[in-house]
């Protein structure tokens, strides 16, 4: 199944059946990938280098699954990309709100990579808070 919904986002002609399977395909995946954390991991992974995939990143981010439990650090990577792209618009800031589900974990290390490529680590952050964080002057 994981390497069908590969196949066909990566190539939506792949498709034999000539109608959309790919998000019925995410819904089964989703929910079992705590059984597998290295494929989780490598499906989210695997979004680096798509292009045209921002309907598909957000379709993920609204329904998560298990993913928080499998790949918690690349889902929180994997929701920055999409959430602050930095490739597409240097100057686009998101300035709402973000929640970033752990899981089992009761702690998280959290690195941002801010637009001007600026990386900041937060190291040993609590769950169950909110921070409030501004992008450190050079």
């Amino acid at each position: 199944m994981y390497q069908w919904l590969q196949t066909i986002e990566v190539d939506p002609e792949s498709n034999p059946y000539g109608f959309v399977v790919e998000a019925e395909l995410r819904t089964v995946f989703l929910p079992f990938c705590h059984r597998t954390p290295e494929l989780a991991s490598s499906y989210l992974q695997s979004f680096g280098d798509r292009k045209h995939a921002d309907e598909t990143r957000l379709s993920i981010l609204q329904f998560r699954g298990t993913l928080a439990q499998a790949a918690p650090k690349q889902l929180a990577d994997f929701a920055i990309d999409t959430l602050i792209d930095s490739r597409k618009d240097r100057n686009r800031r998101h300035s709402g709100p973000l929640h970033f589900g752990l899981g089992e974990a009761t702690r998280a290390v959290v690195d941002i990579r801010w637009p001007s490529g600026i990386v900041q680590n937060l190291e040993e952050v609590s769950a169950d808070q909110r921070l409030d964080v501004a992008e450190p002057t050079a």
